[in-house]
This record gives C-alpha cells, sequence and structure tokens, in this order.
C-alpha cells in the first residue's frame, strides 16, 4: 500500500503524463512546423504559376499585338477608309522599285544633248520623292483611295475583273521584256503581294481609263481651221491704234517687228548676243506675226515652205533637191480647236471672218489679230479619235484635281510628309 501512495504521489505530488501523452506534447512543435513549411510552399507555387501566368499573357499580348492587332491597325484613313500597317509596310518597297526605275529613264534623258530644262525639275522631284519613300507612299495609297471612291461616284470604279485583267496584261508585258516569270519573281522579292498590288495601283490605272472614257463625249464632224497673225502689245489704246494703222493701210509684219512683244523673249529672261538673235529671229513679231501651232497634232496643219530645185554633188553623181526658200518658222500652221493657246486669243481666232480684225484681251496683254485664212475641215476616222481621247485626257486631269482637293477628301491624319518626316543626317558637335 506504501508503495502506492508513492508511485501517485512522488515528489512535488503531481500525477505523471503517460507514454502516449508525452509522444503528443513532442509531436506537436513538429507538425505546426510542417503545416507553416506548406503553407510556405503553397504561397510559392502560387506566386511562381501567377508569375508564370503574366509572363505567358504578356508573351501571347506581345504575339498579338505584332502580329494581329498592330498590321490590322490604319497608318491613315481616307473618308473612313483605312490604309493597314502591314499593307503599307510592305507597298513602300513597290514604290521605291517604281520611284527607281523613274530615275534611271529621267537621267537617262537628262544627260543627252539638248535635255529641257522640264526634264531637270521632273529629276529634282524624283529626288524628292527618294528622300522620303514612306511618306511619298503613304501619299500615293491615300490618292488612289481618293480617285477610287471619287470614281465611284461617277460610275467609273474599277471592277474586280477589270483589276484582274489589267494586272495580268502588266503581267505579259513585263515578263515578254524580262522573261516567263519575271514579273512574279519581281513581286515575291519586293515582299509585296498581288493583292497590295491591285488594290493600289492597278486600281489607280483602271480608274484613270475608265474615267478617261467617261469624259470623252462625242467628236464633231468638222473643225474650223484658221490661219492668222497677231501683234501683242501692253494697253489697249496701244492696240487700237495699231489696228487704226492697219486698217488705214499700214504694213501688218512691219507693225509687228517694231512694237509687238511677242519678239521670243520671255518676262526677266535675260537673253544677248546670239542666243537673243535666235530667239527673235523664230518669234512671231520677227516673221509677220503670224501665229503658229507649236505642236501640231495633225500634219494637215502644217503648211509647206516654198522650195527651190538646187543641184547637189554626191560622190561622183550630182542630185536634184528641192531646198525650202525660207525656215518652218516664217509661215502660219492651221490653228485648230485643239491648239494650245489661251481661250480668248484661239476662240477669237477660229469665230472671226477672213480679213477681219479683231483686239483681244488676254493674261499677257492686248492682241491685234488679223484671220488670213478660215475653212470647215473634215474629219477622218481618225482624227476624231484623237478628239475624243484628247477630251477624255482633258476631263480627267480636271476631274483628278478634283478628285484630289484636300478640301474635297477627310484624311486623316491630313500631311503624310508631317506624320512620316524624312530621316535627318546626323550632324557632328
Amino acid at each position: 500500500m506504501a508503495t502506492n501512495a508513492n508511485s501517485t504521489s512522488g515528489g512535488a505530488g503531481a500525477v505523471a503524463p503517460s507514454p502516449r501523452r508525452q509522444t503528443a506534447v513532442r509531436r506537436a512543435p513538429t507538425s505546426v512546423r510542417l503545416a507553416r513549411e506548406a503553407r510556405q510552399r503553397r504561397l510559392w507555387y502560387a506566386a511562381l504559376f501567377a508569375v508564370i501566368a503574366v509572363v505567358v499573357v504578356t508573351l501571347v499580348a506581345g504575339v498579338l499585338w505584332q502580329y494581329v492587332i498592330q498590321p490590322a491597325q490604319s497608318v491613315a484613313t481616307v473618308n473612313g477608309v483605312g490604309i493597314r500597317n502591314d499593307v503599307f509596310g510592305r507597298y513602300q518597297n513597290f514604290e521605291n522599285y517604281l520611284v527607281q526605275g523613274q530615275a534611271a529613264q529621267i537621267q537617262q534623258l537628262a544627260s543627252q544633248p539638248g535635255a529641257s530644262q522640264l526634264l531637270t525639275q521632273e529629276q529634282q522631284q524624283i529626288q524628292q520623292e527618294q528622300s522620303n519613300i514612306p511618306a511619298y507612299t503613304l501619299q500615293q495609297m491615300e490618292q488612289s483611295l481618293e480617285v477610287q471612291q471619287a470614281a465611284a461616284k461617277i460610275g467609273a470604279a474599277p471592277t474586280p475583273a477589270q483589276i484582274d485583267a489589267e494586272y495580268a496584261s502588266q503581267r505579259q508585258q513585263f515578263d515578254k521584256a524580262r522573261g516567263a516569270g519575271s514579273y512574279d519573281h519581281l513581286i515575291g522579292s519586293l515582299g509585296v503581294k498581288p493583292e497590295d498590288v491591285k488594290a493600289y495601283y492597278i486600281a489607280s490605272a483602271v480608274v484613270q481609263t475608265n474615267v478617261t472614257k467617261h469624259f470623252q463625249g462625242t467628236a464633231p464632224m468638222t473643225q474650223p481651221w484658221a490661219q492668222a497673225r497677231h501683234i501683242l502689245v501692253g494697253t489697249q489704246a496701244q492696240a487700237q491704234l495699231i489696228a487704226k494703222a492697219i486698217k488705214n493701210g499700214g504694213n501688218f509684219a512691219a507693225l509687228a517687228q517694231k512694237y509687238s512683244t511677242d519678239n521670243g523673249i520671255q518676262p526677266g529672261q535675260a537673253l544677248t548676243g546670239t542666243a537673243r538673235l535666235q530667239a527673235e529671229q523664230q518669234s512671231s513679231a520677227f516673221n509677220g506675226g503670224w501665229l503658229r501651232d507649236p505642236q501640231p497634232a495633225n500634219p494637215a496643219q502644217v503648211i509647206p515652205v516654198p522650195t527651190h530645185k538646187v543641184q547637189q554633188k554626191v560622190g561622183k553623181t550630182t542630185k536634184t533637191v528641192e531646198v525650202p526658200n525660207a525656215p518652218a518658222y516664217t509661215v502660219p500652221t492651221w490653228l485648230t480647236p485643239s491648239t494650245s493657246y489661251v481661250k480668248p486669243v484661239l476662240d477669237a481666232v477660229l469665230s472671226m471672218k477672213v480679213g477681219e480684225m479683231r483686239v483681244v484681251q488676254s493674261q499677257y496683254g492686248f492682241h491685234v489679230i488679223q484671220v488670213t485664212a478660215h475653212e470647215t475641215h473634215t474629219l477622218s476616222k481618225q482624227e476624231r479619235a484623237t478628239i475624243l481621247q484628247q477630251q477624255g485626257q482633258q476631263g480627267y486631269q480636271t476631274w483628278f484635281t478634283s478628285a484630289t482637293d484636300a478640301t474635297r477628301n477627310k484624311v486623316n491624319p491630313p500631311d503624310p510628309y508631317a506624320q512620316l518626316p524624312a530621316p535627318t543626317a546626323a550632324t557632328g558637335p
């Protein structure tokens, strides 16, 4: 009994823990630590998965932006119609190829003797285009959309069949000159798609054809033709005095040489010596005041210069040849409705009777005009076809200016060259 009492009250009198409880007490700190570590691992996994998700979403978004969203966005819009970024990027190579070809042609023509000032101006224009191909390309694409939209308003929009036919025609011509498959190889090497070329370059060409036909109208069966001479002076009073002098028997040619300012010397042009003499010799003032068509569209307009026969020795033989009595610029040409004269002068010449004299004002001054011959010219089939083509071309040029007028189109951004400025060369300190 004592033993039992000692066993239950030993020491301080507390009851000793059982072995099972002692094991539980030892395990408690371990379980807490393991639970805490498990929670930490779950947090790390969650954070890792979140980071991976963010990276994946970022990569996917980047890919979508680069290959889907950004290419489909518009670099510019024309009356609400967008020009896609990806198409614009590809089409620059095509426009650059066209500009390089034009530059090579102009360079070849400009290097030939007697090249005109116009070629020099075209050279400068192409150099400007080459200095900023992106802006020039965007300008061309915007103009293409403008003319296509304007053409639709007059029933001259290009149809898919017309575009396909024109594309096939240009490819055939290119392959004929360069070899089979050359056009497709070119398009592929430039990185441009046939659809891009059709949508802008080919469509514009078809629009020009359609609109030109739209404005051709009809051609008359006959035309008034006339020969005339004039004296150009600065004031109406002086013109009236000259006209009165001629009516009183004055010599038209002498008065023209003395008073006419149509003497081959352009305002502000400083010519001296031989150059001045040559300009004067070929002018209206020094050749009877005769009016000449600068570019006769019809060979029948040219009046033959009287000739005389001379004997010329060629080697051991002698031949009789016809030699003009005077240069061609000493005689008039027939003037027609197609002659490129200022309207007041041409209208007067074609409506006046033979021998009639009239004072007409133009932006150049006052013209004393006298008609010396008049006829009604019957047009041939070819002449009528030429007139129709000229009417169509003139109508197209007027229409194109209106169709691409900035005030008639809502282009955003409005200026390609401000939107895409040319890179500037770096300068040193």
